[in-house]
């Protein structure tokens, strides 16, 4: 059977590494097995040293370096099938996740954004225009993959 990527975009800096991690290893439970899930937090171990994830960089690690954040996120958006963004509960705007949308956009890769409606602070008529379909929770979104990727 074909294996298809899914990108896991949403908020990282301001939060815990288990925060920022968590809903991923959700959704790769909800996703079988030939929906491979790639995380932006992979190979970021080390911040679960950390108290709240920086909005700057780590230079000292290769891919928590601004170049590395950018090139590889920008990498994995642009050669995944579709994008799920997690946004629920946002308490800010994540610039990262808007910058990955705005890919999805440019390269018409299938974007599901799991968010509520109008309380989230990335609720914008701009960004509102980006996602092929919404969800307002993780198992919605990743039945959406689903039934967008499998025959």
């Amino acid at each position: 059977m074909k294996t298809f990527k899914a990108y896991l975009a949403g908020p990282i800096a301001g939060l815990l590494y288990e925060e920022a991690c968590d809903w991923r290893d959700e959704a790769q439970k909800l996703l079988p097995g030939c929906i491979e899930c790639y995380s932006p937090m992979r190979g970021k171990e080390f911040l679960k040293e950390v108290s709240y994830i920086s909005t700057q960089s780590y230079e000292e690690h290769n891919l928590a370096s601004a170049h590395g954040i950018m090139g590889r996120d920008h990498y994995d958006v642009r050669t995944a099938d579709v994008v799920l963004m997690y946004l629920l509960g946002a308490k800010r705007v994540s610039i990262g996740s808007v910058m990955e949308a705005a890919w999805c956009y440019t390269y018409r890769i299938p974007l599901i954004v799991v968010m509520e409606g109008d309380k989230n602070p990335h609720h914008h008529v701009m960004f509102n225009e980006i996602p092929v379909y919404r969800a307002t929770t993780l198992a919605e979104g990743c039945s959406l993959a689903c039934h967008l990727l499998l025959p």
